[in-house]
């Protein structure tokens, strides 16, 4: 049944009303559907204009023009209560019975859904009344309905006996416009209503022909019908578009009635101007075809809280045919997401704005639940008293989907699925402060992977992104479910342990952590090994806020770093004093190159046999103008950490150059001048072309020069542009030298790839030389491994005759060290190479 008038429950609640109900008063015009406003003050006016016209307003079933619904207009028309309408046919109140409706039916189908018919009304009391019938096909609530507007229709006066008196009395004072004329066409006399209406002086309008009134001359079909009615019937009722004397257009309903007066037989036409009406007829058509089709679920309650009408709209995002909820409450949609405090807020703001907006989440048919941004509006009648509420939903599934997926990617990082640096420390802050009331421990594990960045290069983004997500899951592996591991960026993990008891507890997890990284990793068909350097901290024993926890693990993680990696460091006091040091370390480093406190030592290494010089090695040396000299191993590891290698490599590339160039100059004895190089300066892509072009600007070749590189940094760093620099290099002539050989992990399967030309062997092994047997075997092993190979091998960190005899019986032909020459500036390593000449 389909029902006009509206009820209180728009939506579930205290009074009964179904769906559930979420309002969110802080949502922006931005993030509210498109329509859902528009849409309700379209329905609103809709239901408005309906119990506002003057016209009757019904639904009629096409198949068999059973009654669905009626306006109070249809009520006042008729004389009946609603309830003794709805549900009746058609026929038994009107004309339009048996054939008569179908012919009605067939004129809709056939003039393209809508029609206008003439009619009578049976009231309530017995009596007639003439309409006029205006129908539109529709499809409403999943039938297919006409909507009919009546209204009453002015009729001539009866015909009969009139006398001439009577007559010209009833045609003065008539309030509609009365023409009298001829049957075929001339105006006879007219009424002061048709002056006024026509807007002629009566001169004019009398004698005046038809035509002239009439805006498009009606077909030879039209006149022909009008003049069978009059010759039949003596009446005709149609509608024709008239012309006023200033030329603007009007349509008019027109009643022709033959007459017979004494003055003889004229015809007299009553017309009506109904554009007015017309054109409102038009606005509820349009508005009924409008709530059928809005993409907006629409619902229309009773006050008393009963559905009376719901929209296809409605059926769709629901489920539900209409059929199944007209009569029912709308508490069937609820879906229990609110409670009832929630509800009386609605009902208040409803009572005091007429309007409510908010997010509901309704159950459909299915049981399935779906979020609608909902506006349900009070609709008054003309006594500005509640006649009805509607509710107009649009489904907000894809926007709440949007926000879900802003708010996963607002806390979790995009590629491990991790949860990310902010959802970390808001945890973070959430477990300190629980760890203060209840007296237990938080530890934070700082996790850096070693050496990513040569995967990456090695093996591309891809293979770095799938060993990042590999990592992930591992470290997820070691935690209890209360724990959390987080991504921070980059290669960078930390790891959130609640409720430990001490410092120790924490540091188990983080062996075990890391104990997780050290099986081989296959990434893209190939064995990786990975390894980190953890930092751990906890609070509240050693900070007491989520940042300086932070702060000291990600400083006990850098100590594991500097101390070899594939460590775990746990912070300490004396750390953070230790660091503070660096950073002021740090920070004079940066400007130390522009201040010119950077210098270069130069230690020569020779033959063994004769004493010639071989070559002279580039020392690095910082002279701060407050503490004085810094040794290298204090700020060359800070220089690596802050990034500063690579200007501070390329400034002594330039000058050990520039200074080899004066030597060649100068005609002094040596081969090559030696520069060392670190893992960043050889993992860039075009640092082979930089050597190069240092060469070229110094006019050197590539013969004048070695480079050494540390076996520790051959093992991390050869890979991708590292090795193809290596080549390129050594194609140019350059010498390459692994440094402090013996001490990193260079396989010999490695080595023999690898594209070097000598060994260094590392101070470390001449040290016990001659007396200590081991040191004796690891240098002898590494001269037969050179002569193997067919590398030059040099011995470095001589310091006496002894370690120089020993050696050189091992077969070592090249020597470097405090007993051939202490490091000395490059004035005096000149002179020095000067007192060579000849060797």
């Amino acid at each position: 049944m389909l029902r006009l008038s509206h009820g209180r429950d728009a939506v579930s609640g205290n009074a009964g009303a179904g769906g559930a109900v979420s309002e969110k008063r802080d949502r922006t015009a931005g993030s509210t559907p498109t329509g859902g406003q528009g849409a309700a003050e379209r329905a609103a006016r809709f239901l408005a204009a309906i119990d506002a016209a003057d016209d009757a307003v019904y639904f009629v079933r096409a198949s068999d023009g059973r009654i669905l619904d009626v306006s109070a207009g249809t009520c006042d028309l008729l004389g009946y209560p609603r309830e003794q309408l709805v549900g009746r046919l058609i026929a038994d109140f009107s004309d339009l019975a048996g054939g008569s409706w179908e012919r009605a039916r067939g004129r809709v189908e056939d003039g393209h859904g809508r029609t206008r018919v003439d009619t009578s009304f049976r009231r309530a009391d017995g009596r007639h009344v003439a309409v006029e019938v205006a129908a539109r096909e529709a499809h409403i609530d999943g039938q297919d309905v006409f909507v009919v507007i009546a209204r009453r229709r002015r009729r001539a006066p009866d015909r009969g006996p009139l006398s001439e008196l009577q007559y010209e009395v009833a045609f003065a004072k008539s309030r509609d416009a009365i023409l009298l004329h001829e049957v075929y066409g001339v105006v006879l006399d007219a009424n002061e209503a048709a002056l006024a209406l026509f807007d002629y002086p009566r001169d004019e309008l009398v004698g005046l022909g038809l035509a002239a009134l009439v805006a498009v001359e009606p077909g030879p079909e039209a006149r022909a019908h009008v003049q069978a009615q009059l010759a039949a019937e003596g009446v005709a009722c149609f509608e024709r578009r008239l012309v006023r004397a200033d030329g603007t257009s009007f349509l008019a309903e027109i009643s022709a009635t033959r007459l017979s007066l004494p003055r003889g037989v004229v015809v007299q036409a009553l017309i009506r101007d109904i554009t007015a009406a017309r054109e409102h007829q038009e606005q509820l058509l349009d508005a009924a075809r409008i709530f059928e089709s809005l993409a907006e679920a629409i619902v229309i309650t009773e006050l008393d809280g009963t559905i009376a009408q719901v929209n296809p709209a409605f059926t769709r995002i629901t489920g539900y045919p209409a059929e199944e909820v007209v009569g029912r409450n709308p508490r069937l949609l609820k879906s229990g997401r609110h409670d009832e405090g929630f509800y009386g807020e609605m009902w208040r703001r409803l009572a005091s704005d007429g309007q409510w907006q908010g997010e509901i989440w309704n159950r459909r048919r299915d049981g399935t639940v779906v979020p609608l941004w909902q506006t349900i509006s009070v609709v008054e009648g003309s006594d500005r008293q509640p006649r009805r509420y509607v509710s107009v939903s649009s489904d907000i599934s894809l926007l709440k989907h949007a926000e879900i997926q802003l708010e996963r990617l607002a806390h979790q990082d995009a590629l491990t699925e991790l949860p990310n640096r902010l959802r970390f420390m808001q945890r973070l802050d959430e477990a300190i402060r629980h760890a203060l009331e209840t007296d237990r421990k938080v530890g934070v594990v700082f996790v850096d992977l070693d050496h990513f960045k040569s995967v990456n290069d090695a093996l591309g983004h891809p293979a770095g992104d799938a060993l990042l997500r590999t990592v992930a899951k591992r470290l997820s592996g070691v935690l209890r479910d209360r724990d959390l591991v987080a991504r921070l960026g980059g290669d960078e993990f930390v790891l959130l342990l609640e409720g430990v008891r001490s410092v120790d507890g924490a540091l188990l997890v983080a062996e075990r952590a890391l104990e997780a990284l050290r099986p081989q990793m296959v990434i893209d068909g190939v064995d990786v090994q990975v390894t980190a350097s953890l930092g751990v901290s906890v609070a509240p024993d050693l900070a007491g806020d989520a940042g300086a926890l932070m702060k000291q693990a990600d400083l006990a993680m850098y100590q594991a770093k500097e101390a070899g990696r594939n460590a775990v460091n746990v912070f300490t006091p004396a750390l953070s004093e230790r660091m503070g040091q660096r950073f002021t370390l740090e920070t004079a480093l940066r400007g130390a190159v522009d201040r010119g406190e950077l210098s270069l030592a130069w230690q020569p290494l020779v033959d063994l046999q004769t004493g010639r010089p071989l070559g002279v090695e580039a020392l690095l040396r910082w002279n701060h103008p407050v503490v004085g000299a810094v040794p290298p191993d204090r700020f060359i590891p800070v220089a690596e950490w802050i990034g500063l290698i690579p200007t501070i490599g390329a400034w002594v590339l330039g000058e050990a150059c520039r200074a080899a160039r004066r030597w060649r100059d100068a005609g002094l004895p040596f081969e090559r001048v030696a520069v060392n190089i670190a893992a960043r300066q050889l993992a860039a892509a075009d640092f082979a072309a930089q050597v190069l072009a240092t060469l070229e600007r110094t006019g050197l070749v590539g013969t004048d020069l070695e480079l050494e590189v540390t076996e520790r940094v051959l093992g991390d760093e050869v890979v991708g542009a590292g090795f193809d620099n290596l080549e390129a290099l050594r194609r140019a002539g350059i010498a390459i030298a692994i440094d402090d050989f013996g001490t990193g992990h260079s396989s010999l399967s490695r080595l023999k790839h690898l594209p070097v030309d000598v060994l260094k062997i590392d101070r470390s092994f001449i040290d016990g030389l001659p007396d200590d047997g081991d040191d004796r075997a690891i240098a002898a092993a590494i001269v037969a491994l050179a002569r193997a190979l067919g590398l030059a091998v040099t011995a470095e960190g001589i310091e006496t005759q002894e370690q120089a005899d020993a050696v050189s019986a091992m077969g070592c032909a090249r020597g470097q060290g405090f007993w051939i020459a202490r490091p000395m500036s490059e004035a005096t390593c000149a002179a020095w190479l000067a007192a060579r000449r000849g060797r």
